[in-house]
């Protein structure tokens, strides 16, 4: 299980990744109004090959546009 905070450029794409890696999205939402930039939070959850789900889900994370230190 997980929750992953995007723009709204960024939630098809990180959908897709995690589909694609076995991860199953449960719901996406907003908890604000009228925020900029527009941020949609997504829940996700898989039981299968660790290995597997940590491809799946590194593919998700470089969907995402995120300052890596």
């Amino acid at each position: 299980m997980g929750a992953l905070v995007l723009t709204e450029a960024e939630v098809n794409p990180v959908m897709t990744k995690l589909a694609a890696g076995g991860i199953e999205v449960t719901a996406l939402h907003s908890h604000m109004l009228s925020e900029e930039p527009r941020l949609y939070f997504m829940h996700f959850w898989a039981n299968d090959d660790a290995q597997k789900l940590a491809h799946g889900l590194r593919a998700a994370l470089d969907k995402v546009n995120a300052k890596k230190s």
